[in-house]
């Protein structure tokens, strides 16, 4: 079974596995793959995930999931298998921003981070002075700022991923 994080591999110490048709995956390996931080508390075999702002706890096989202080139901619970905890894969939906498919026929799971992305950027001229949009797929933070030699201006869009067609020829 193979994992692709945003299209490129991921190793996980534990392979991943299969239980009453759950996907059970490696915590920790998915966890900080996508830029979380997880706590391990053996004795009471709790597991504290901080991810995009969010902290979420979940104990091994306790059927809930709390994320920032609201308690939810999950179809399985955690389980440590071979000395590491892994969590069902509907934790990883809904502790982060990630779009997943499966893919029965290779036996693949996708988990693609959702980050803003252009979807269009326009001009509008008026005999003095041009505005420009840019149009995002979500709101999100930017900052604009200037470069110099040659002088210039550039919009730095946080996260954001580039979907945008070349429209320089328009």
């Amino acid at each position: 079974m193979k994992i692709l994080l945003d299209n490129q591999p991921l190793e996980t110490v534990v392979p991943s596995v299969i239980e009453n048709d759950r996907l059970f995956v490696s915590a920790r390996n998915v966890v900080e793959a996508l830029g979380g931080r997880i706590t391990w508390f053996p004795a009471l075999k709790l597991m504290t995930v901080n991810i995009n702002g969010h902290t979420a706890r979940l104990v091994i096989d306790d059927p809930s999931l709390e994320i920032d202080e609201k308690v939810i139901s999950l179809e399985m619970p955690a389980r440590i298998l071979d000395n590491r905890v892994m969590i069902p894969l509907e934790v990883i939906k809904l502790i982060a921003e990630v779009d997943i498919k499966w893919e029965n026929q290779t036996k693949t799971l996708f988990i693609n981070t959702i980050r803003p992305y252009l979807l269009k950027v326009r001009s509008y001229s008026h005999p003095d002075k041009t505005r420009v949009v840019i149009d995002l797929s979500e709101k999100t933070e930017f900052r604009a700022d200037k470069l110099i030699n040659p002088d210039r201006i550039f919009i730095d869009i946080m996260g954001s991923i580039a979907k945008l067609e070349d429209t320089s020829k328009q």
